[in-house]
């Protein structure tokens, strides 16, 4: 078969691929402890299940409109106005079948074979391949471990060009959970100002999950950029809700407009019960979502502890997100050569599930992600230990 070759650059998302292989493991009858999961472990709230089965029996079981249904639009516009900080008005919101469907479109959207597109990584693996799907480039803007991976603005000047039509920022971020500070945005916003054509992808999907204060994104920061910030938000993470798939998009209605002609040639609207409980989800009760956040924050403490106490491991604390980001580079060169070699080891030994940071543009890291029990995160260090004590250097 005669497979369109602009999918030789594309490869399967090392998270899935690991979080399958784990739970293939567990089927097995092997206790595995997954680290991998890029998933709350919480259900999602009851009052969010309960607008679903009304919306059941009320019989809202027909196809919706491509950008969304109004009344959800009506509710991702006011749930951002009160993020953003200023009015944003449903014509403004699109509604996609999650996150990475929102980001997928806004790709084929605007980027043309030729294109850049910067990404700051440790990325999210998805980015390079969307971009790759259009025909266009990825440039790779680096960060350094010591700094919070945060960009330096001169690396990041260094990178964009005239072709550069999208910039993408995801904070807090997956997989390091940094959150970039206000006077980055200040500064980056400045250079952008002398690249009218590069619009900026702020990846917003674990706004809810910030440990060090409220939420504050480029939007909030660069009031005079906010005709090229593009936010890409959703209901999966803060609200345990990643099955329901229903993620949005804010921009420019043209762009609006544009995605949704991609929308509707491809996968028309989204589930009309999934809508109606991401309705409840951003407008009703929101104590559900702060006991997940406490308990998110707890876990983010006993990992970063019990990481930080590893020999010749050297770690970050996360200051969103559920994920934790260390630096496993001195057991490697020996008996494992790369991340991803250290992971199938703590797979088979320590029966431990973890995501290599290779594919996150950043070997020798390895992604943890602490969205599961105080016990079994206490277990996993523990079984990480002693299998690290067996590494041949």
């Amino acid at each position: 078969m005669n497979i369109a070759e602009r999918l030789n650059k594309v490869k399967p998302s090392a998270t899935l691929a690991m979080s399958a292989r784990a739970k293939a493991m567990k089927a097995e009858g092997k206790n595995i402890i997954s680290l991998a999961a890029g998933e709350p472990d919480f259900d999602t709230p009851e009052h969010i299940k309960d607008a679903a089965r009304k919306a059941l029996v009320d019989g809202q079981t027909k196809y919706t409109p491509v950008a969304g249904t109004p009344k959800l639009r009506a509710c991702i516009a006011d749930f951002a106005s009160k993020v953003y900080g200023t009015s944003i008005r449903p014509a403004q919101t699109m509604v996609c079948a999650g996150a990475k469907h929102a980001l997928f479109n806004l790709c084929h959207a605007m980027l043309n074979p030729g294109d850049e597109a910067a990404v700051i990584a440790p990325y999210w693996v998805s980015y390079p391949d969307m971009i790759h799907l259009q025909g266009a480039e990825t440039k790779i803007i680096p960060t350094e471990a010591n700094n919070n991976f945060t960009p330096e603005i001169e690396t990041i000047e260094k990178v964009l060009s005239a072709k550069t039509k999208l910039l993408f920022i995801n904070s807090p971020n997956n997989p390091t959970g940094s959150v970039y500070p206000f006077e980055f945005y200040e500064a980056l916003a400045d250079l952008l100002e002398q690249y009218p054509q590069c619009y900026v992808v702020s990846d917003d999907i674990y706004h809810g999950l910030c440990y060090q204060g409220a939420f504050t994104g480029i939007y909030h920061a660069a009031p005079n950029l906010r005709e090229r910030i593009l936010l890409i938000n959703g209901v999966s993470k803060t609200y345990a809700m990643t099955g329901w798939r229903i993620g949005f998009l804010i921009g420019p209605p043209d762009l609006i407009g544009a995605m949704s002609r991609i929308q509707g040639a491809s996968t028309s609207g989204v589930c009309s019960i999934a809508q109606a409980a991401a309705c409840a989800a951003l407008s009703g009760a929101q104590d559900k979502a702060q006991d997940m956040h406490s308990h998110f924050r707890e876990r983010r403490d006993l990992i970063f502890e019990g990481l930080g106490a590893l020999p010749q491991v050297s770690v970050v604390k996360p200051e969103g997100a559920f994920y934790i980001f260390p630096d496993f580079q001195d057991y490697l060169g020996g008996s494992l050569k790369t991340s991803i070699e250290l992971c199938e080891y703590l797979l088979e030994e320590a029966l431990v599930a973890s995501v290599a940071g290779m594919g996150f543009g950043a070997e020798g890291f390895i992604r943890m992600s602490f969205a599961t029990s105080t016990d079994e995160i206490e277990e996993a260090l523990a079984r990480i230990a002693k299998a690290l004590k067996q590494i041949q250097k």
